[in-house]
């Protein structure tokens, strides 16, 4: 099984996520958490991360700091605004999720980086 950390302020949007991706037989801890994720990361048990980056500023120091103590999980970035995932990617996310999206969305991109 992978793990997939979902760090997420709306309650709703993390639901979402955590429904599919038990579909796909991930496991799922879902926190609004910056530090609790990063301390994730430090311990080495996490296959794929999820931000949430509603408030810019705070997801993408916490990318650049996911990105400072591991180079090569998988970061997906999820937001309403197409701007903030560009910065997003410019900070080190691997990919983005843009809403709204789909069940399907969230498969292929899921699946494409935790074969």
């Amino acid at each position: 099984m992978k793990f997939c950390i979902i760090v997420e302020d709306i309650p709703s949007d993390a639901y979402l996520l955590e429904y599919h991706l038990g579909k796909l037989d991930f496991l799922t801890s879902t926190t609004n958490n910056e530090f609790k994720a990063i301390k994730m990361v430090r311990e080495g048990c996490v296959d794929i991360i999820s931000i949430g980056i509603h408030k810019p500023d705070i997801g993408l120091k916490t990318i650049n700091h996911i990105r400072s103590i591991n180079e090569d999980i998988p970061i997906i970035a999820v937001s309403t605004h197409i701007e903030y995932m560009y910065k997003a990617i410019e900070h080190g996310a691997t990919e983005f999720l843009l809403k709204p999206h789909t069940g399907e969305d969230i498969y292929n991109l899921f699946k494409k980086y935790t074969k």
